[in-house]
């Protein structure tokens, strides 16, 4: 917003914000923690999927520049609905929802989580895949000038699909076709996306804006443990 000047007239604000959050799954409640670094206090916990239990299995996470957080939720346990999802949430109040218009956000500050669809700084889940994909990998693309934020591309294990999710509301933007299991995701510099198989014993990128997937490359057994580390990046 404006704000006044030092002779009088207006000039544009600022604001100001640090990257102080991690983001915890809890894959066996279905809900993510906020956990303040600094303090390594709980300050949030919500219900992601689309039970909000732990038949919806969170698992990976990422945050993008301006604190958006977005968490895959598997949706594989045993008994359970398998539609997997994937939930955003808002990690700075200012861009959460005032969803019932009075004036104040009604959102999780401590563990307890709220009902699911109750706490208005989960902004949407989305459905992904069919039944049983398994959403695993998870990255945060570069955007474009209309949305700079960069829209969560997820990776369904089963399906061997990456898809690109709008950012304002999880709808399919595009799909990709590789050639492994994805079971962790990066994003390097070059806009490339890396793609860490688990049983496939094998890595694949793809880049993001040119459509381009490179044959996939196997690894040696005693390479297993770079791709443990690359499926947590």
């Amino acid at each position: 917003g404006l704000v006044p000047s030092p002779d009088g007239g207006v000039m544009l604000g600022t604001d100001e914000d640090e990257a102080g959050f991690g983001w915890i799954a809890n894959c066996g409640e279905g809900t993510v923690s906020k956990i303040d670094i600094a303090t390594l206090t709980e300050v949030g916990r919500f219900r992601v999927g689309l039970q909000g239990t732990g038949c919806d299995s969170p698992s990976r996470t990422a945050v993008d520049d301006y604190q958006m957080a977005y968490v895959a939720n598997r949706a594989h346990v045993d008994g359970c609905a398998h539609q997997g999802s994937v939930t955003k949430i808002a990690g700075l109040e200012r861009f959460c929802q005032d969803r019932n218009t009075n004036g104040t956000i009604e959102t999780s500050r401590n563990s307890t989580p709220m009902a699911l669809g109750e706490d208005e700084c989960v902004l949407w889940t989305a459905p992904v895949g069919g039944d049983m994909g398994i959403p695993r990998a998870l990255v945060i693309d570069y955007g474009d000038p209309d949305r700079p934020s960069g829209n969560p591309w997820v990776g369904l294990y089963n399906e061997m699909r990456f898809y690109r999710l709008d950012a304002s509301d999880g709808s399919v933007m595009e799909t990709v076709d590789i050639n492994i299991t994805p079971y962790g995701a990066a994003i390097d510099a070059g806009g490339w996306v890396w793609a860490s198989g688990r049983g496939d014993q094998a890595i694949q990128r793809f880049h993001y804006v040119d459509g381009t997937v490179e044959p996939a490359v196997s690894l040696p057994s005693s390479s297993w443990i770079v791709t443990c580390l690359a499926s947590t990046s």
